[in-house]
């Protein structure tokens, strides 16, 4: 079943994270140069928060469409200045206290890896089913129908009331 299938892959995931982990734990205790664990696995120079969102600023952009805006992409300039604006540096600057119970910020990551694992294998197989490559773009409408399937598991809804953030300070 899709259940088992998304806690086998998530298990999988979790398991080649954990094997990596040891592999690195053992290199570094039997190595002579004893280094701490982050420095042998961020790349080097270890890029900062503002050169990834840089970097990856055109996938960010393109994500931020909203479904019914696809075609025209009216609000490209509005949310190009956003994004502009809402920089990773001033969304880390407007942190004023962290959560001292991490346990809803682990439910919303598994809720939102259990969506895009499914989302990801439905994708791969309506390629295969079409013959399409990887790169292939699927047709907007097949999207839709993927993205609306009753099985989908549910999405991550947030409500964002008050705050510094969305006061823009």
């Amino acid at each position: 079943s899709a259940a088992e299938t998304d806690s086998s892959s998530s298990n999988s995931f979790q398991q080649q994270l954990l094997e990596s982990y040891k592999k690195q734990i053992n290199q570094n205790h039997n190595s002579k140069n004893k280094q701490d664990l982050c420095s042998n696995l961020l790349p080097k120079p270890t890029p900062t928060t503002l050169s990834l969102w840089s970097h990856h600023m055109p996938n960010i952009l393109n994500a931020t469409k909203h479904w019914s805006d696809r075609e025209s992409f009216q609000f490209h300039d509005f949310t190009a200045l956003l994004l502009h604006f809402v920089s990773p540096d001033r969304l880390q600057r407007s942190v004023k206290t962290l959560p001292l119970d991490w346990t809803p910020v682990e439910r919303s990551l598994n809720v939102i890896q259990r969506r895009l694992h499914f989302l990801q294998s439905e994708m791969e197989r309506y390629r295969q089913m079409n013959q399409l490559q990887p790169k292939d773009e699927i047709p907007l409408e097949a999207m839709k129908k993927i993205n609306e399937d009753p099985k989908a598991p549910r999405k991550l809804n947030l409500l964002i009331m008050g705050g510094s953030v969305t006061m823009g300070v």
